[in-house]
């Protein structure tokens, strides 16, 4: 929540100084809680003042971007509840699940038909905005999907695959595109913080409860991990649509660092109908990326 003036007043050296051209630190804390001044004016702020205010100064929702150039998606930087408050800046990405099953020219195929999926509508350009490939074949023919996929197609990745040594091969092809990996859990954690850090690559966080997010990122950020996608998995519609709900107030409402990350919704009906409205449904209620097979 943002600081009142009366917070920001209690962070003020109290000197009523004048050098930010105010005749008293309350006044100048007022300013400030109206965004009309910065806090550099201050010359005699404390340190431990100036950390809250940097953390203050930080979007409740991080902005986490995927991939590179004009295909890069960017997800978080959310800053109200209801997304029709504000212009809508970073809409829900979509994306495709590509398994590894497939042979190189059926992933061909997949690809060429997302790369022309691609329109206008009232001034704003839709396409599929994540690939993701999916560990279904063994380490060798995942390493072969993902060099596949990465030949033919600047849409921004993800990697569906806990086997280490497959992720480091899929990595190294992938330097400097800034995969999503798919991800980490409590059995993982500390391996696939390792890789994000060394492949420069976002991290997908995948439990089962909201406490277990909230143990899991803190963790991690301890770990030097600092750019997370959320996931709560293996609930009903009804329960999941309860915790994105959550977790969008609780990091907006109570500032809990903990929990302010977008969200990822995985989507694998068997039923095509279905899983588009299961996804529809997600993107309402307040996905930051929904992925679908």
């Amino acid at each position: 929540m943002a600081l009142s003036g009366l917070d920001i007043y209690k962070l003020l050296p109290k000197t009523n100084c004048r050098e930010c051209g105010f005749p008293a630190c309350l006044a100048f804390a007022m300013q400030l809680a109206r965004k009309a001044e910065r806090i550099d004016k201050c010359p005699y702020l404390s340190k431990e003042s100036k950390e809250v205010f940097e953390a203050q100064a930080l979007p409740p929702i991080k902005l986490i971007t995927l991939g590179e150039g004009e295909d890069k998606l960017e997800i978080g930087n959310e800053s109200v509840i209801f997304r029709h408050e504000e212009k809508f800046h970073h809409p829900c990405g979509i994306g495709i699940i590509i398994q590894d099953s497939l042979s190189k020219e059926e992933i061909e195929q997949e690809i060429a038909k997302i790369n022309s999926l691609r329109f206008e509508r009232v001034g704003q350009k839709i396409q599929v905005n994540l690939i993701a490939v999916e560990a279904k074949a063994g380490a060798g023919r995942f390493i072969e999907a993902v060099k596949t996929v990465s030949q033919n197609t600047k849409i921004a990745l993800a990697l569906m695959n806990e086997d280490p040594e497959a992720l480091k091969a899929a990595l190294s092809i992938l330097k400097g595109r800034r995969p999503l990996i798919y991800s980490a859990n409590e059995n993982n954690l500390k391996m696939m913080a390792g890789l994000a850090k060394d492949y420069g690559a976002v991290l997908a966080v995948s439990v089962k409860d909201l406490d277990s997010v909230v143990s899991l990122t803190t963790e991690l950020n301890n770990l030097g991990c600092l750019d997370l996608v959320l996931e709560i998995k293996g609930k009903s519609i009804t329960d999941r649509i309860w915790d994105l709900t959550q977790i969008r107030r609780l990091a907006l409402k109570k500032n809990n660092r903990a929990l302010g990350y977008p969200v990822l919704t995985v989507i694998e009906e068997s039923d095509s109908f279905e899983e588009a409205q299961e996804a529809a449904t997600y993107i309402s209620k307040y996905a930051g990326n929904a992925k679908y097979s």
